[in-house]
């Protein structure tokens, strides 16, 4: 195995000081590798912006998700990165990364290399709450631990991740009585709308 491509020296040494070979020639061939794909992961629907990072890619065509094909508009002209959208994926969970059409190069493939995830449901316990006083509210669903963000009625509110199955808001005082939506933006997108109900 050789690291990169292009020519290396090959001498033949028989044991003799002084009797080695002249040099001959030999050359590899470079191969395209993936080192990385940021995010690693992205909601099934696609449409996010995912760049991936290697070695080899000038000239590439397309990037696979899975079965899912993005072509590029152009062949691409960086060595070293392509940003693409992710496409929407047939169903959650892990799929390989495949960059094609290198000319120099040819394919590169990082198994698993790309998660996508569906957006929380969630639920609310308690559901309601004075609006005299602050109430602590527990969020249950699932893919919870990546949660970037909790709003109550479209006002981010600050939270605490117990779990992935879990989070803790605080619903403040002060609200209007009746009904304040609770949603939870995550990796997957973002969550179904909640209901917390303020009573005097």
């Amino acid at each position: 195995a050789h690291d990169v491509g292009g020519p290396v020296d090959v001498v033949i040494h028989d044991g003799t000081p002084g009797d080695d070979s002249n040099a001959g020639h030999f050359s590899y061939d470079p191969s395209a590798a993936i080192t990385g794909v940021s995010p690693a992961s992205g909601p099934q629907g696609g449409g996010n912006s995912v760049t991936i990072t290697g070695n080899c890619f000038t000239g590439a065509t397309a990037v696979q998700f899975g079965a899912q094909t993005v072509i590029l508009p152009t062949a691409n002209a960086s060595d070293t990165s392509i940003t693409v959208t992710a496409p929407a994926g047939a169903s959650a969970g892990p799929v390989d990364v495949t960059v094609i059409g290198a000319p120099a190069c040819g394919n590169a493939k990082l198994p698993n290399g790309y998660g996508y995830v569906v957006a929380p449901v969630i639920a609310l316990a308690p559901a309601q709450g004075p609006v005299s006083v602050d109430t602590e509210v527990v969020i249950s669903g699932t893919g919870l631990a990546g949660a970037s963000e909790v709003d109550l009625d479209g006002a981010s509110v600050p939270f605490a991740v117990n779990g992935d199955g879990s989070l803790t808001i605080t619903a403040p005082s002060g609200h209007a009585v009746g009904p304040a939506n609770v949603t939870v933006a995550s990796p997957g997108g973002t969550s179904n709308a909640a209901v917390f109900d303020y009573v005097t």
